[in-house]
């Protein structure tokens, strides 16, 4: 029914040609989009630029084309054509004459999360064939080494060339029903929702317009109520699938067999009350626990059913830019929010030239959201499991806990200081009933959510928390050496990753603090020294760190070893295990440590980094009892560095190095 339709709607197409693709990820799985997509992958290390041809069923006019790129195998451009065979020739890809359309860039998500772009190109254009032309990969040595490029899904919504655009134009109900376009006619919507209700409720969504039009609005909420159900039904269907997925990787069969029968009876359920037709479940359904289910998806994974959460911006050729955020940390993601896409309910635009708007609203929202808005709803979103557990055990207050993840960051920021002030009172206060382990968990949990936030106030509320926490918290109770170890490892990797953040406020206190923790007493007691292991954890060759947070790590490594002197006791043993555990037996730096850390940061290809990296470690060889320990080092560091760049890369580096050495 929604193929006679005269409004606009998802055209079927099948794949005519594509330049290559991976054995796992073929081209045709982009014909049918689902939430379980996995997509399309080009061939590792192919030629550039790659191409795909789409065949449309008949010729039609071209509304829009929407695509959600892969999250790590991303091109850096994508150009759009359209054509048709001249009506003497066969219809074949080889007699299409092309016309094209414009291009859009994609970016380049070097954060590393389970992120998704989605873009929706509007246009206007005839035609039965369509190629999209990606070009080459942006750079991801570590979750890219092959060098490819990839899409999730895509969709063409078109109309039929005889639809009348002027007759649409009149302000009559008729026409107004011609030029409406379905917020559920969107690949969004087609990534959240059972594709066996997707068409579905899109037929209703055309039913409940004839209704308006003809002014029918009694049937017509009655069609919407309708609408509402299946909706809300085809996203938990759809988390249902792949829990049922989920569980078949990990062969709980049992636990599968009951997913698929209650699949099988919500599905049935929610085709009948859609099509308003009493339903009655199977005599031996199993009854399925809400509970059970949200405990086994506790751990979900990032890329099996993405959440959304929008941003549109007018970009060149009216281009809306999405993001599709997969990771959700822990427990099932609501998918209730489906109408707050970027569904456009438009008229489209036609193909032309436009600068960018920074007004453009966002549908759904009532108006375009802030970066630190967004921000704040992704955070406020990804609930780990230890999250969930901290509640669980009632260690903290709940409603103290609901206000430290709530979405304003006042809130956030004053939650931490009120924790602050519970950790000082902890033992007085007679209605915790949780003993110092349980609380000093929970607190910790919470601390390394602060830690993490993006905010800065709330980023510096959590510092007097983790403060309070490891020092007084610990020695007031006598937790043992191995919390405070634990305490340590949980909280010094976030620090180190807000060494990189674009406020300057969170890097120098981030930075402040590292060093204050390092100086501990009971810190500096332990074996290990956990703290100067993990700021001085060895570089990866090739890995995607960020310049700023390369050259803050290196510049930390200093201040360390300022700080705290080296241990000159444990130097030859690190030096002979390739670096240690990074302190000294007194809570000194390792000489190993430091060298391993110092070459690996001299192998990175920032510039800078390079630099800040030469003057440590010539500030190392300046002691005439580690000057010779140095030189071995780099000795030994230059003939890793050639093996592995093949006699080049970056062994001027390390000549420059030796030069300034000798």
């Amino acid at each position: 029914r929604v193929a006679t339709m005269q409004c606009i709607s998802c055209s079927p197409f099948s794949i005519i040609h594509c330049s290559s693709q991976d054995a796992g990820h073929p081209a045709t799985a982009l014909q049918s989009p689902s939430p379980w997509s996995t997509g399309w992958l080009s061939a590792k290390f192919c030629l550039y630029p790659q191409e795909l041809v789409l065949g449309l069923e008949e010729p039609l006019k071209v509304r829009k084309i929407q695509l959600v790129s892969h999250p790590h195998c991303i091109a850096s451009k994508v150009e759009f054509y359209i054509g048709d065979c001249p009506p003497d020739e066969p219809r074949h890809v080889n007699n299409v004459r092309w016309s094209r359309l414009g291009h859009v860039a994609l970016l380049s998500n070097q954060s590393g999360k389970q992120k998704r772009e989605l873009k929706s190109i509007h246009l206007e254009a005839n035609g039965s064939f369509v190629k999209l032309s990606l070009h080459s990969n942006h750079s991801n040595a570590e979750r890219n080494p092959y060098n490819q490029v990839g899409i999730i899904a895509l969709a063409i919504q078109s109309q039929p060339l005889d639809a009348d655009d002027d007759e649409a134009s009149k302000s009559t109900p008729a026409a107004a029903a011609a030029a409406y376009q379905s917020p559920y006619v969107d690949l969004g919507f087609d990534l959240t929702c059972h594709p066996r209700l997707v068409q579905l409720i899109r037929e209703l969504d055309w039913e409940k317009q004839q209704l308006v039009a003809k002014e029918l609005l009694g049937a017509a909420k009655g069609v919407q109520a309708r609408i509402s159900a299946a909706v809300s039904a085809g996203q938990e269907l759809a988390e249902l699938e792949l829990a049922k997925a989920k569980a078949i990787a990990i062969e709980d069969y049992g636990l599968a067999e009951d997913y698929k029968i209650a699949i099988q009876n919500k599905l049935d359920a929610a085709v009948a009350a859609a099509n308003a037709i009493a339903f009655s479940p199977a005599a031996n359904a199993p009854v399925f626990n809400d509970t059970a289910y949200n405990e086994a998806n506790k751990e979900e994974s990032a890329s099996e059913l993405p959440s959304v959460a929008m941003d549109t911006a007018r970009t060149e050729r009216q281009s809306e830019i999405g993001f599709i955020d997969g990771s959700t940390g822990g427990g099932a993601t609501d998918r209730r929010n489906v109408l707050a896409l970027s569904h456009d309910d438009t008229p489209l635009p036609t193909l032309q030239n436009q600068t960018v708007n920074e007004e453009d609203e966002q549908p759904g929202s009532g108006g375009r959201k802030s970066a630190d808005a967004i921000n704040e709803q992704v955070v406020d979103g990804a609930e780990t499991a230890v999250d969930q557990t901290t509640s669980d055990t009632g260690a903290l207050p709940s409603d103290l806990l609901a206000k430290a993840r709530s979405t304003s960051r006042s809130m956030r920021a004053e939650a931490l200081s009120e924790l602050t002030n519970l950790v000082g009172n902890f033992g007085s206060d007679s209605n915790n009933n949780a003993t110092p382990g349980e609380f000093y968990q929970a607190v910790l949990a919470v601390c390394q959510r602060g830690f993490e936030d993006a905010a800065v106030t709330v980023h510096e509320a959590a510092l007097p928390l983790g403060r309070a926490l490891l020092v007084g918290f610990v020695d007031r109770h006598n937790l043992p050496g191995s919390d405070l170890h634990y305490g340590c490892c949980r909280l010094v990797p976030p620090l180190l990753v807000k060494l990189g953040d674009t406020a300057a406020r969170i890097r120098d206190s981030s930075r402040e603090f590292l060093l204050e923790m390092a100086g501990w007493p009971k810190v500096r007691q332990m074996p290990d020294a956990p703290v100067v292991h993990l700021c001085l954890r060895p570089m990866r060759r090739g890995a995607a760190t960020l310049e700023r947070q390369a050259v803050a790590r290196v510049q930390l490594a200093s201040a360390l070893y300022k700080q705290l002197g080296l241990s000159a006791k444990s130097s030859s043993k690190a030096a002979k295990s390739g670096g240690g555990s990074g302190g000294g037996g007194g809570g000194e730096v390792s000489l190993g440590a430091l060298l391993t850390f110092g070459f690996s940061a001299l192998s990175q290809r920032h510039a800078e980094t390079r630099r800040a990296a030469e003057a440590l470690l010539l500030e190392v060889a300046s002691r005439p009892d580690c000057r010779d320990r140095v030189k071995r080092r780099l000795a030994k560091a230059t003939s890793e560095a050639a093996d592995a760049s093949g006699g080049g890369g970056d062994l001027p580096a390390f000549k420059s190095l030796a030069a300034k050495l000798n």
